[in-house]
């Protein structure tokens, strides 16, 4: 069954979808191909890509790509104290990491259930926000009910 692109109608054959796959993997210059890399160079979405071939291993494995390996929680903490080590550790937040780092913000999500669990089980602390009571509002300038406007 051939799926639609997100500019139409017109059925995308998988044939296609797996000339897409080889092409992004070979600007790349990698023999393997993650999903996030594909979504963001590929032609097509995840999602017609996934109702084509079910899985993205599937879908990878079909165009004669290596399958697509889990990362292992170290793989993931490990990046994260990497990236905190180039900034410093209280300036790291899913923004800053992201721009630094291996993986994405959904990653550490998915696996830890929020970017807070992901850094303290990296032994980082969270980014600290500031506190409402240390936020300064500017102050009203007084007006001079006697001074002339112009």
């Amino acid at each position: 069954m051939a799926s639609v692109n997100k500019r139409g109608p017109k059925p995308i054959p998988k044939e296609d979808l797996i000339k897409d796959i080889l092409n992004v993997a070979e600007q790349l210059q990698q023999d393997y191909l993650g999903i996030e890399e594909y979504h963001k160079y590929g032609l097509y979405s995840i999602s017609v890509t996934l109702r084509n071939f079910d899985t993205w291993n599937k879908a990878i494995t079909i165009a004669g790509l290596k399958p697509y390996k889990p990362l292992t929680e170290k793989e993931l903490l490990d990046d994260l104290i990497r990236v905190a080590a180039e900034l410093k550790p209280s300036k790291l937040n899913i923004l800053s990491y992201e721009s630094k780092g291996k993986y994405s913000r959904y990653t550490y999500i998915y696996r830890f259930g929020n970017w807070s669990v992901a850094m303290k089980k990296a032994g980082l602390a969270p980014a600290n926000k500031p506190k409402q009571n240390s936020i300064k509002k500017p102050t009203k300038r007084k007006i001079n009910p006697t001074s002339p406007t112009k």
